[in-house]
C-alpha cells in the first residue's frame, strides 16, 4: 500500500465527540433527514449516512479515503508501518499515534487519523502522512492542510527542579526523575499499597499525551515508572499530572455493600470525591460505568457472595476497562461461574491527583551530556 499504487483523499475532519458520516456529500449534508430506508430524488438514490465513531478520544480526527489496487485482504487496525506528523509553517513538528483502518473494500480503505497533539499557534495545521513503508529510506510523505479549530497562546509556567515533592490530602508523593526518548516519569509513591491509575504530559498549548504503560522498580517497589509511546516538544515546559490510588489497607468507612440481580438495573454508588458510577450485573461479569468526563471508576471489589447458595464467588481481581478518555469508562470484573443474585463488597480507595511543571529541555541536555 503506497501512494504510487493509489490515491489518498482527505474527506473530512471531525472534532472530539463527533462521528464520521459515511456517504456522499449530499447524504452527509442531509444526514438523518433521509428516511431509514433511503429515498430517490431526481434519479439519485440517497441513503442515510452510516455513522462511524472514532476509536481514539483525540481533539481532531482526520479521515482519509484510499483508492488503489494494492489493498491486501484482512488488513486490520492500526496501520502499522505508517507515520503521522502535525506541523506548522515554521517547521514545528509533533508525531502522533498510528492511524486506524475503519472500513476495507476490495479497492478502497477508510482511514482515521487521530490528532492528539499539533502546533496551535497558526490558523492551519499541516498534516503529514506517510503510508506503511519497510524502511525510512523508502518512506513517502503526503501533506494535507486542515483548519486549526483550537488556536492557543502558550501559558507561562514556572518550572521546578527534580526531584520535587508534593503533599496532597496528607499524602506525600515525589516526581523523582523524567527521561526523554522515550518519555518515562519516575514517581515515589506515598507508601505500600499505592499505585498510579493515570498519568499524562501536557504542553503550554494544551496538547496532551496519556501514559501507555507502567512498571515497578523491582528492587524498590515504592518507585513506579509511567511510560509514554509519544512525546511532546521538549523545548517547551510540560505539566506532568498523575492520579494516585491506594489499593490495599481499607477501613470500614471505605467499604460499600450492594445487592445485584442479573439483568436488573443496579444501584448508583458515589465515591469519596463525589463521582457517581452505575452498577450492572449481566450474569457473567460485574460492570461499573463512570460518568462522562470523570475518568475510570476507581472502586475495587473485595468480596462477592452468591445469594442462591451463600457461597463466595471467585472473580478476576484485574478488571477490564472499556470506553474512551473523556467519555464514559466502564470497569468490568468477569466471574468464575454464573449466578443470578449476588452481594458485592466494594472498597472506595483513597484517590488524589498531583501535578508538576518541568523543563524537558533541561532533562534532554543533561542526558546528552552523559557519557555514551
Amino acid at each position: 500500500m503506497n501512494s504510487r499504487a493509489g490515491s489518498f483523499d482527505l474527506i473530512e475532519v471531525t472534532r472530539r465527540g463527533e462521528p464520521f458520516r459515511k456517504g456522499s456529500p449530499l447524504e452527509r449534508l442531509l444526514g438523518n433527514r433521509i428516511p431509514a430506508g433511503g429515498v430517490a430524488i431526481g434519479g439519485f438514490q440517497l441513503q442515510r449516512p452510516e455513522q462511524i465513531t472514532p476509536w481514539e478520544d483525540s481533539p481532531l480526527t482526520v479521515w482519509l479515503l484510499y483508492r488503489g489496487t494494492s489493498i491486501r485482504s484482512g488488513m486490520l487496525p492500526p496501520l502499522f508501518g505508517s507515520r503521522v506528523l502535525a506541523e506548522n509553517s515554521t517547521g514545528r513538528q509533533i508525531e502522533n499515534p498510528l492511524p486506524s483502518i475503519r472500513l476495507a473494500l476490495p479497492n478502497e480503505l477508510l482511514i482515521s487519523i487521530p490528532l492528539f497533539a499539533f502546533p496551535r499557534d497558526e490558523r492551519e495545521i499541516r498534516l503529514r502522512f506517510s503510508p506503511p513503508a519497510t524502511n525510512e529510506a523508502a518512506r513517502e510523505w503526503l501533506t494535507f492542510k486542515i483548519e486549526n479549530p483550537y488556536p492557543s497562546s502558550p501559558k507561562n509556567w514556572l518550572t521546578e527542579q527534580l526531584p520535587k515533592t508534593n503533599s496532597v490530602h496528607g499524602e506525600t508523593v515525589i516526581l523523582k526523575n523524567l527521561k526523554i526518548d522515550p518519555v518515562k516519569c519516575e514517581f515515589e509513591l506515598p507508601g505500600p499499597g499505592w499505585t498510579i491509575s493515570h498519568c499524562s504530559i501536557q504542553d503550554t498549548e494544551g496538547n496532551i499525551f496519556q501514559s501507555s504503560g507502567r512498571h515497578w522498580n523491582q528492587n524498590l517497589p515504592a518507585l513506579l515508572w509511567c511510560d509514554f509511546t509519544y512525546t511532546l516538544e521538549t523545548n517547551r515546559p510540560w505539566s506532568i499530572e498523575a492520579t494516585f490510588v491506594r489499593i490495599t489497607d481499607f477501613t470500614t468507612g471505605d467499604k460499600r455493600t450492594v445487592r445485584l440481580a442479573q439483568n436488573v438495573r443496579g444501584a448508583a454508588i458515589t465515591n469519596q470525591i463525589s463521582q457517581v458510577s452505575d452498577l450492572f450485573f449481566d450474569g457473567r461479569s460485574i460492570n461499573l460505568a463512570g460518568k462522562a468526563g470523570d475518568g475510570p471508576p476507581q472502586w475495587i471489589i473485595t468480596a462477592a457472595t452468591n445469594l442462591g447458595n451463600g457461597l463466595p464467588i471467585r472473580f478476576f481481581m484485574d478488571a477490564f476497562w472499556s470506553g474512551i478518555t473523556g467519555g464514559s469508562i466502564t470497569k468490568s470484573w468477569p466471574l468464575d461461574g454464573q449466578c443470578t443474585n449476588l452481594i458485592i463488597e466494594f472498597a472506595d480507595p483513597k484517590t488524589f491527583a498531583a501535578n508538576w511543571y518541568v523543563d524537558p529541555s533541561r532533562i534532554s541536555r543533561r542526558q546528552e551530556e552523559l557519557p555514551q
